[in-house]
């Protein structure tokens, strides 16, 4: 499913959490459950993206809507932990 962007609220949201998470510049993400915990070390000055992209004639749209994901990239080989 696709969502074009008719409104453009939507978007500056969304464009807001990315910026949101840019400047945290976290060092690393941790995540725990009741039976796993993973860390996950962010490459330095890691940017986020994801959400809203333009397609070649400039129309806007989200392709992950609902979850209008936000990703950045992990450092390579440094993740400690376990996931069950």
């Amino acid at each position: 499913m696709m969502l074009l962007i008719s409104g453009i609220s939507e978007l500056i949201i969304f464009k807001n959490r990315v910026k949101y998470l840019d400047l945290q510049q976290f060092k690393s993400l941790i995540f725990i459950t009741r039976k796993s915990r993973l860390d996950v070390e962010l490459v330095e000055n890691h940017k986020w993206t994801g959400g809203c992209e333009i397609t070649n004639t400039g129309i806007r749209y989200m392709p992950n809507f609902p979850t209008q994901e936000i990703f950045t990239a992990p450092k390579e080989n440094r993740h400690n932990g376990y996931y069950v």
